[in-house]
């Protein structure tokens, strides 16, 4: 049962890192974003607005800030689909999920970076 977890942990690392590199490589396709970062959090700026992913606490979980973003929005992996979804508090102790690389960051970037304006 400890291998398992600890295996699980492993995947869910590596998993977090691949989608900081899938994030860092769609920033520069668009090419007139600014994006920095490390192994603990990648951010984007445009004008002076921010969208910020942070890769802390938990290996399953990323931490999602900038101009704004609701508190406590985040991304984690969906198990069952080994999906990334973007988590938003959306009132009343609700949330609403979404698909990272479907509609998710296209959300986040709109609303950070104001880029569907």
């Amino acid at each position: 049962m400890q291998a398992e977890a600890a295996v699980r942990q492993q995947w869910l690392r590596s998993e977090r890192e691949r989608l900081f590199k899938d994030l860092w490589a769609f920033a520069e396709a668009i090419g007139h974003l600014s994006v920095s970062g490390s192994d603990d959090f990648l951010l984007f700026s445009l004008d002076g607005r921010e969208l910020r992913f942070d890769a802390e606490g938990r290996a399953d979980r990323v931490s999602i800030t900038g101009t704004g973003i609701p508190d406590h929005t985040e991304a984690f992996v969906q198990q069952d689909l080994e999906l990334w979804v973007v988590s938003t508090p959306s009132g009343l102790g609700k949330t609403q999920q979404t698909l990272l690389f479907d509609q998710g960051l296209q959300d986040l970037m709109n609303t950070a970076l104001a880029l569907g304006e």
